[in-house]
């Protein structure tokens, strides 16, 4: 049973992990490490200092030289500057204006975006309005593609972690899972869990209920705060009713696979078929009524 417990809490600890460094891993950055950090900021630097003083030619021949060296050399260039030289090249393109300059901002900025998805133009002082809103509008399209309500349904695999006095096999039960996102902030969800050991059509556990995200972005891990309603069936017969809330963390990529968690901060059980045992000297029923707390469900997600 200690060795049990001691794999729980590996696999919690690993689950953990990967969300915490989700975020670091899932943005694009396939290019080779032979190129210093230091240097390509420091040539980012040189680009947009002459871009200040007015050496818009200047400037454009050194950042077309620099977009080269990472784009055609696989020198490194972090992902955050290969998106800046992106944008400086955009504000170059409007400055001269040449013959689809639109078309080919609007490019550059998408393909910023696409690298770096928490980019900001910059400096707005030395970025005209025209090139702030435009920018805007090409992040907005670009993420709404990897918003909640453009990919509607999230499909999974989930694995309940259920606390109790004396922790065993029938403490873990694993399910599928399935979500429906009505809004980018609201998604209605269902869980159906069945047992690890024992009869199979014992101790089933159906759950429904609904999500709430403050925010929504990809390739972040975020946060909500979900409401169930859990119904627990024994032998095909209902044996207790459920209310759950529960904290809810999530980090999807986006190519759509993603991980997530929910840690139950209460549950209140109204047990419908209550329980009689027969120990020496006396005899316990169960509670009409219960509370428990800290249960953890695990999961495996695809969203679409």
């Amino acid at each position: 049973m200690d060795n049990l417990a001691k794999i729980i809490r590996t696999s919690c600890f690993f689950f953990i992990s990967i969300i915490i460094l989700f975020p670091v891993f899932a943005q694009e950055d396939n290019i080779a490490l032979t190129h210093t950090p230091a240097r390509a900021e420091s040539n980012y630097e040189k680009a947009l200092e002459l871009y200040k003083v007015g050496e818009y030619e200047s400037s454009r021949e050194l950042v077309d030289t620099y977009i080269r060296e990472f784009e055609e050399q696989d020198l490194y260039y972090q992902n955050i500057l290969r998106a800046n030289f992106y944008v400086l090249k955009a504000m170059l393109s409007y400055v001269f204006r040449e013959e689809n300059y639109r078309k080919e901002i609007e490019s550059l900025f998408n393909k910023a975006v696409r690298i770096y998805l928490d980019l900001e133009i910059g400096d707005v002082a030395i970025a005209p309005p025209f090139l702030v809103e435009l920018f805007t509008k090409v992040k907005k399209e670009y993420l709404a593609g990897y918003s909640k309500t453009t990919r509607k349904n999230t499909i999974g695999f989930v694995t309940s972690i259920i606390q109790t006095e004396e922790f065993g096999w029938d403490n873990i039960q694993p399910g599928i899972h399935y979500s429906f996102n009505l809004m980018e902030f609201l998604s209605l969800n269902m869980d159906i869990k069945f047992p690890i050991q024992g009869e199979f059509w014992n101790f089933w556990r159906i759950k429904s209920g609904v999500i709430w995200y403050p925010e929504f972005r990809v390739e972040q891990v975020v946060f909500g705060l979900e409401t169930s309603y859990i119904v627990s069936i024994n032998d095909w017969v209902i044996q207790k009713h459920s209310i759950s809330l529960c904290g809810h963390g999530e980090a999807i990529s986006r190519m759509g696979l993603g991980i997530g968690a929910d840690v139950e901060v209460f549950r209140f059980d109204i047990n419908v078929n209550r329980k009689t045992v027969t120990i020496p000297g006396k005899t316990v029923k169960d509670d009409l009524f219960q509370l428990f707390f800290a249960n953890l469900d695990l999961y495996i997600l695809y969203t679409f």
